[in-house]
């Protein structure tokens, strides 16, 4: 089996790679830079991983996904300031809806999106939310861009596809560190709980 998955340097992608690679699973890694935490860093010359170098402004035309059976988008970009608002908007919505359509292109057999449980909302706070709760999405430009892909998703029938929505994730390969950096600030007592 082939898969193409976008975002392997990141938390999740690291481990959706680890798990692949004991599962005999041949990656395609589009990557940009290889972080020293990194779980592609440790694995680079293995031989079920095609590594090949590419940025979000690239021509998407340079990935090919000839023979590919299921592409999984783990690429995100998430920033609280506004200035990014655009970059998170092109990674998290307008590459995303770019790489379905050039997998329907291909003839690919299933896309997933790895979205984010900050896509799921509920007017009543005591609420435990599950993925049915979808009225009151966390209010920030990260959860609206990676809504409306979700909401974009839904539409499309041309290829079989499904969404996975991660909560916070605390882990080795951790490479910004980006959930992580709550453990940091505890550890720096910035916290005092």
């Amino acid at each position: 089996m082939k898969v193409l998955l976008t975002g392997a340097t990141g938390l999740l992608g690291s481990h959706i790679l680890e798990q692949g690679l004991q599962q005999g699973i041949h990656f395609i890694l589009p990557y940009r830079k290889v972080g020293k935490r990194s779980y592609l860093n440790t694995v680079k010359d293995h031989n079920q991983i095609t590594l090949i170098p590419f940025d979000f402004t690239d021509n998407l035309n340079m990935l090919t996904l000839e023979s590919i059976d299921t592409v999984i988008n783990a690429a995100a970009f998430v920033s609280p300031f506004e200035k990014d608002i655009n970059q998170m908007n092109f990674i998290n919505m307008e590459f995303p809806k770019l790489l379905y359509q050039k997998s329907v292109e291909y003839k690919v057999k299933y896309f997933c999106q790895i979205s984010s449980n900050s896509t799921f909302g509920s007017m009543d706070k005591s609420k435990i939310i599950t993925e049915e709760d979808i009225i009151a999405p966390r209010q920030t430009a990260y959860a609206q861009s990676k809504l409306n892909f979700d909401t974009w998703l839904q539409k499309q029938n041309s290829i079989p596809h499904g969404a996975i929505h991660p909560a916070y994730m605390l882990d080795m390969y951790d490479s910004k560190p980006s959930s992580g950096a709550l453990l940091l600030a505890l550890k720096m007592k910035r916290f005092m709980f």
